[in-house]
């Protein structure tokens, strides 16, 4: 039996459509490839529209008609505005649902008032949300994309929780196309994908690595902002990012290019504050894209990988971040060996997203 097969599936993302996919998008995708009718409703918006972006793939925008802080409401005048929400939402896509897949805790908490046959609840991100707790309890499943995440909340009720990694997007799996990229031969190459402005990127271990080695090429792919974002006393890490001959600023890329620029790669580097904020650190998404191109990976400490501590060598403490890259210098040839590239290719390809949903479909017909 495919219960994730012929359905109508309305799916509630935090993230709008858009050129930028993240998990939300790609299970929209695969799952209109299958057969179903899917609708995804952006987050409220000015406008009421309907649109159709791909074969059985519709994208609704929808207006509340009142300002932010729904969430101080009482529970029972919520209810009211999220029930005339979602006849409308009907309305708009002349159909209902069948499985109401929410990946936002910020709308809609109670799952039951799509008065479909199955209701989804899927962080794959931390939240902080005095309301998440509510959308748990209204809804029959919860896949997780860590367990911090399953552990956060398995106590404080019946509903089944199920780990559910990151998925892996079809554009890693297949031949990676060609670019007009060439980065200097005969150096060691090391990238970093991410936004160089994110908020917990322990700035002070990227630079004390990319000082101590001068003689390693460094490439960073993803948005950045110029600017004094650090403070008037200091240079913003992008100035000094900047100033060094060894750091090339590619800035963003198109997903479907990024396996191309990886396979230049001969390491790849994560310095977030994992050490100081180990729930929200515990699984990055990009963990599953560095794996998917072989090469090992340096990083702050990841608990959904602390027990493949030879696929990605973190550390506990940011501090030991630069010894552990020095180490990793020093092992290339051991860490980067044919066995360990296979492994870890052959784990990111069995976590695509659409073994995901084989995963959570098995999950359903357990409901």
């Amino acid at each position: 039996m495919n219960i994730l097969r012929g359905k109508s599936i309305f799916i509630l993302s935090p993230e709008a459509w858009g050129k930028s996919f993240v998990s939300k998008h790609h299970y929209a995708s695969l799952l209109a490839q299958k057969g179903n009718r899917v609708y995804f409703v952006n987050p409220p918006s000015d406008k009421w529209a309907k649109q159709k972006v791909a074969p059985n793939l519709w994208v609704l925008d929808y207006s509340t008609g009142w300002r932010k802080g729904v969430q101080r409401w009482p529970n029972f005048l919520r209810k009211w505005a999220n029930a005339g929400l979602i006849r409308r939402l009907y309305q708009l896509a002349e159909a209902e649902a069948d499985i109401v897949w929410s990946f936002d805790p910020f709308r809609f908490q109670d799952l039951r008032q799509f008065g479909a046959d199955y209701r989804i609840y899927h962080p794959v991100d931390p939240h902080i949300c005095p309301l998440e707790q509510a959308v748990i309890n209204s809804a029959q499943v919860l896949f997780a994309s860590s367990h911090k995440i399953i552990q956060r909340f398995q106590a404080n009720g019946p509903t089944p929780m199920y780990f559910i990694n990151h998925g892996l997007a079809q554009h890693f799996l297949a031949a990676a196309p060609k670019l007009d990229f060439s980065p200097r031969s005969g150096r060691i190459k090391v990238g970093y994908v991410g936004n160089l402005n994110y908020p917990f990127l322990d700035e002070q271990a990227l630079l004390s690595i990319l000082k101590q080695q001068g003689e390693v090429d460094f490439y960073f792919i993803g948005p950045y902002k110029k600017g004094n974002l650090s403070g008037r006393e200091r240079k913003s890490l992008i100035a000094q990012l900047m100033e060094l001959e060894n750091c090339f600023l590619l800035g963003p890329k198109p997903s479907t290019e990024l396996p191309a620029y990886l396979d230049h790669f001969d390491l790849f580097l994560m310095t977030y504050e994992g050490d100081k904020n180990p729930a929200a650190m515990a699984n990055p998404h990009k963990i599953l894209e560095y794996l998917s191109r072989g090469k090992a990976v340096i990083s702050h400490f990841i608990d959904e990988y602390k027990e493949r501590k030879d696929w990605v060598y973190m550390v506990e403490d940011n501090a030991d971040l630069p010894a552990k890259f020095a180490w990793a210098l020093a092992n290339l040839d051991k860490i980067n060996s044919e066995q360990l590239q296979a492994e870890r290719k052959a784990y990111a390809q069995a976590n695509s997203y659409l073994a995901q949903l084989q995963r959570i479909d098995a999950y359903l017909q357990e409901i």
